[in-house]
């Protein structure tokens, strides 16, 4: 979505955008730049960011690979003909 820049506090953010992210007065705003765009972000309640670093960690866990031991791995080549 595009929206003309007026000046910094000449601008909103449109009201579909706002209702849908619960964004009302005085809500606080995270500012990101990010290469060719800024990015608004909502800031995390703790609860929220817990519950998030949870998800992330089952994530990480369930791409865990089982690491060899060099000479474990030298003993599974030697075992094939």
């Amino acid at each position: 979505m595009f929206f003309p820049l007026c000046g910094l506090l000449g601008n909103t953010i449109p009201t579909e955008i706002r209702d849908s992210l619960g964004i009302r007065a005085n809500t606080e705003l995270i500012l990101e730049k990010r290469e060719f765009e800024v990015v608004l972000l909502k800031p995390l309640s703790p609860e929220e960011f817990i519950k998030q670093a949870h998800e992330f960690m089952k994530e990480v866990e369930a791409f865990k690979v089982e690491t060899l031991e060099p000479l474990k791995v030298k003993e599974i080549w030697r075992e094939k003909p």
